[in-house]
Formats: structure tokens, sequence, C-alpha cells
């Protein structure tokens, strides 16, 4: 498959290979409706180059990767690998690169990106299981749409899951002392205390 076709439809984890247990992570465009239809495409060639880049800085190589597009973002499941490395590239790397790429383009890409690690499969319409749903709740709160208009300085907000922060993040020092905040996500049915952290300052 090549590169734009993945772009546009995505490489999910083959149905017949039943659940997994991944990282995985979702990424969303602030402010991507108001945007003219050619600017919403330069915008998505973009994200993508930024994700493929991301993957290439973390170790990974982009045929071990799952993602499905979003809409104005992406899907993420990273392969089964060191997840404190995972981890300390998607809140370090990934701000780094979009910051850069921001810096040579007049149009400004601010993300809001959740992380969670659970169960994935694919079905007929895209992901399945819960890593998904829970991520996808996150990136939707209140509390990170709230720091998104708070800290306008800001090019990416992460907001990772209470389980991924208290496995990995408050496991390595220098993970740990990144100034996280406690918050409270209540989306739809999903109930559950999540840790959001300020990044990617301009």
């Amino acid at each position: 498959m090549n590169p734009q076709s993945e772009q546009s439809i995505g490489v999910l984890l083959p149905m017949d290979e039943g659940i997994r247990y991944r990282l995985g992570f979702t990424v969303d465009v602030v402010a991507y409706t108001g945007r003219t239809i050619d600017t919403q495409r330069q915008i998505q060639d973009r994200l993508f180059s930024i994700l493929h880049r991301f993957v290439a800085a973390a170790g990974i190589t982009h045929e071990q990767v799952n993602f499905q597009p979003n809409g104005d973002g992406y899907h993420y499941f990273l392969p089964d690998s060191d997840m404190y490395t995972a981890v300390r590239h998607l809140l370090s790397t990934l701000p780094r690169l979009l910051t850069e790429d921001n810096a040579a383009h007049d149009e400004r890409i601010r993300l809001r990106m959740a992380v969670d690690v659970g169960t994935v499969g694919s079905g007929p319409l895209g992901f399945t299981a819960d890593a998904v749903v829970r991520f996808s709740r996150l990136v939707d709160s209140v509390p990170i749409r709230a720091a998104v208009v708070e800290h306008c300085d800001a090019d990416l907000m992460a907001i990772v899951s209470e389980t991924l922060f208290l496995d990995v993040v408050t496991r390595f020092s220098d993970l740990a002392a990144l100034p996280f905040e406690r918050v409270d996500v209540a989306v739809k049915g999903y109930r559950a205390p999540a840790y959001l952290l300020v990044c990617g300052l301009s």
C-alpha cells in the first residue's frame, strides 16, 4: 500500500488476530473545522508526516504500527515494545516535532492528545475494544479542552489514563518530574481520573 493510501484509510490489525494489549494514543487537531478545505488537506498531510517522523524517532518502523484516520486526527497503536521509551517520546519528541513543523509554516497546528494502554482489536468499522474508547473519551473531555483555551501558547495538550500514569509515568524519575495535573473526566458513560500535561510550548 502506498503512503497516500495509508494516510487515507489507515492500517488496522488483522481481524483474525483477535485482541491485543497495546499502548495507544489519539491526536485531534484544534480548530480544524473553521479552516478552508485546502488548508485542512495541508494540515492532514503535515500531521501524517509528523506522526511518521515520531514513529521513526521512537525506534519503531512504520510497518509495525496500526493506525486509523479519524476526521481531524488519528488513532495510533504502537507495537509491543518498551513502554517507557514510547511514552517518553510521546511526551517529548512528538511535541518537539510539532513545534518544529509549526515554525516552518504560517498555519499553526495545535493538538489534543490522549494516551492509554489496554485491549485493541479490529472490526469492519475500525479499531475495537477498550483502549480506543477510553482515549477517545479522554481527548474529548472538558479538562483538556479547557487547557487548550487557557494555554494558547502551547502546541500540544496531553492527557493520560490513570493506569498508564501509575504504571509507567510515576515509575520513572524523568516522567514523574513532568508537571502533570490530576483531573476528573466525565464523557458520556465514561468516568475516571486522568492526568493532564501542557507541552509543546511555542
